[in-house]
């Protein structure tokens, strides 16, 4: 189903810095578990394609394209993940504080609170929230 997906992500900390973006994108069910897809841009105008999959607390939200990128977030689990650096590698740990999935057939909101840290350092806190809307053509 097409439905219009708005994007809000900011650092706990740094209310003034919220990213915000709203594109045209894809709704589908399978039982439970909700996947939303769309594409966006990134900063040299390539395509990423966003896939963000919700099913009971659980959510992740992968991009393909220029970049790549996996977020795994459920409520009061940290979940932790090695990545190579041509320094060595770094542990990332990622714990989700808040998980709030009101998604429908008809839409809703999506709404994340997680923090990252990095070899069990603390980096900081981000949030993220999705509204979804079904498209007038959709109705």
């Amino acid at each position: 189903m097409d439905v219009d997906i708005e994007l809000k992500s900011s650092a706990v900390s740094d209310g003034d810095g919220i990213l915000s973006v709203n594109v045209l994108g894809d709704m589908q069910w399978d039982g439970p578990c909700c996947t939303l897809s769309c594409d966006l841009l990134d900063e040299d105008g390539s395509t990423i394609h966003t896939c963000i999959r919700a099913e009971d607390g659980f959510v992740v939200i992968e991009q393909q394209g220029s970049r790549s990128s996996r977020l795994m977030v459920r409520k009061g689990e940290r979940i932790v993940s090695d990545y190579a650096t041509p320094y060595g590698a770094l542990l990332v740990g990622v714990t989700g504080l808040h998980v709030e999935d009101a998604l429908t057939p008809q839409g809703g909101r999506l709404a994340l609170v997680y923090e990252v840290d990095v070899n069990a350092a603390s980096v900081g806190a981000n949030t993220i929230e999705i509204l979804v809307r079904r498209t007038c053509s959709d109705e």
